[in-house]
């Protein structure tokens, strides 16, 4: 992250919640991804084993290369705001159960290319509709925030 980005409190009302100008910018991008995850899932009992393997490794991608690293930036410019005003903010649940799922994405992922049975297509495919499930609602509920922002 770059530190020429502005962390007031009311410069992130400015930005409709956001935090900085780079994790706002983030958010945006990301949020147009997440379907990523849902469209691998409905892939993963016809698609070949090759093809699933590349789409799989896409959304891991997505998930380590970027949204947790992201997840992760929020969060400690988050507890650096609050630490200034000497409050505490509690551990994302749900960032933490991305990583969680994460990591067991990488093990189905593994799996997939050691065998590719209907066994690891159908926990990777439930793994993948866990993980849209949380990660929208989690863009969701920062869009319902940042509109709340909007709104004061």
């Amino acid at each position: 992250m770059g530190t020429s980005t502005t962390t007031r409190p009311a410069a992130a009302r400015a930005r409709g919640g956001c935090l900085s100008d780079e994790l706002c910018a983030e958010h945006k991008e990301l949020a147009r991804q997440l379907e990523l995850f849902d469209a691998v899932a409905e892939k993963t009992e016809a698609a070949s084993t090759t093809v699933l393997r590349r789409e799989v490794d896409r959304a891991y991608v997505l998930l380590s290369e970027r949204l947790l690293p992201h997840a992760r930036a929020e969060h400690e410019l988050r507890t650096r705001l609050a630490s200034r005003d000497h409050r505490h903010i509690r551990e994302a649940e749900d960032r933490r159960e991305v990583e969680r799922l994460t990591a067991r994405l990488a093990e189905r992922r593994a799996a997939l290319a050691r065998i590719g049975d209907a066994a690891t297509r159908r926990e990777i495919r439930h793994l993948l509709y866990e993980i849209h499930a949380l990660t929208r609602l989690h863009f969701a509920d920062e869009l319902l925030s940042h509109r709340d922002d909007e709104g004061r």
